[in-house]
């Protein structure tokens, strides 16, 4: 990868258009198989801590017997010392990891796409995805993009129990939130090339859910920035609606304010509203 950026640059004095070139895309079903080494239920855990943007951390492996137990730090080191996780510092005679660059963010989060759709079976393909994507940054209209996330959250909900990559004895639970729905969205918007997607970005003494700008090399007419709010079938009611809405066009209003985002004429802000399953405001400010 660092000779192909070089050389691309060298020649044309600019960064290759795509960084992901077709001799790492073997590194994709090495990440499959080293999630099914050993313990694979505890390896599915960390791939959805790293997914879900948790710290990782571990006293690092220094030597492996597949004899004997697995855990959780040997699964971070063997992941460290293939270039998967970098370290970011020190931590209680330990360290913190991190996932080093952009490019392997998109292996972890395309690996993450296909274990979800292999678990929940749902029927959507990744150039809807695209062509979904396409539609918000050359029209400015995400009303693809919502429904791409319905379509994932309503064949996860006719399951007995909303449930992560079971596959495998995984068994990793957790409740349908906001956070579980920026986490589908993000995960969709990974699978596109129109955009740098990034998440809970500290802007303005406030995180904002989801934000899709400028990527090197691609111009598109809109860029943007999501406020999810989540609300159980149970209280879905029109006063708790409003309520959410209102609060995420607020937060909307404090993250577009800041240095990073002030004065971006061409970005689209949106505050969604999910009641369960199904999204019940989608408002532009």
């Amino acid at each position: 990868m660092s000779l192909n950026y070089l050389s691309a640059y060298l020649e044309t004095h600019r960064p290759p258009d795509r960084l992901l070139d077709a001799s790492i895309a073997s590194d994709y079903s090495k990440l499959g198989k080293m999630f099914a080494l050993k313990n694979k239920s505890s390896n599915y855990e960390v791939l959805q801590e790293i997914i879900e943007g948790k710290e990782q951390t571990a006293f690092i492996t220094a030597q492996y017997s597949l004899k004997e137990k697995f855990d959780k730090d040997d699964f971070r080191s063997l992941l460290f010392y293939l270039g998967y996780l970098t370290i970011d510092g020190l931590y209680r005679g330990g360290v913190k990891l991190k996932v080093p660059n952009y490019v392997v963010k998109e292996l972890y989060f395309s690996y993450f796409e296909t274990l979800l759709k292999e678990e929940y079976k749902y029927d959507l393909e990744v150039s809807n995805i695209r062509l979904a994507l396409e539609a918000l940054a050359y029209e400015g209209d995400n009303t693809k993009l919502i429904t791409c996330i319905e379509t994932v959250l309503a064949s996860m909900s006719n399951r007995d129990s909303i449930k992560t990559f079971r596959r495998t004895q995984v068994r990793g639970t957790f409740l349908m939130d906001e956070k579980y729905i920026k986490t589908i969205c993000f995960t969709l918007c990974m699978l596109s090339k129109c955009y740098v997607v990034e998440s809970e970005t500290e802007a303005n003494k406030g995180y904002s859910d989801i934000q899709l700008i400028k990527r090197p090399g691609i111009d598109v007419d809109y860029y943007a920035m999501i406020e999810f709010k989540y609300l159980s079938k149970a209280d879905g009611k029109e006063e708790n609606i409003a309520r959410k809405l209102k609060e995420a066009k607020e937060q909307l209003m404090r993250y577009s304010n800041s240095p990073k985002f002030k004065g971006m004429d061409n970005l689209k802000k949106w505050a969604v509203v999910f009641v369960g399953d199904e999204c019940v405001k989608n408002e532009e400010l």
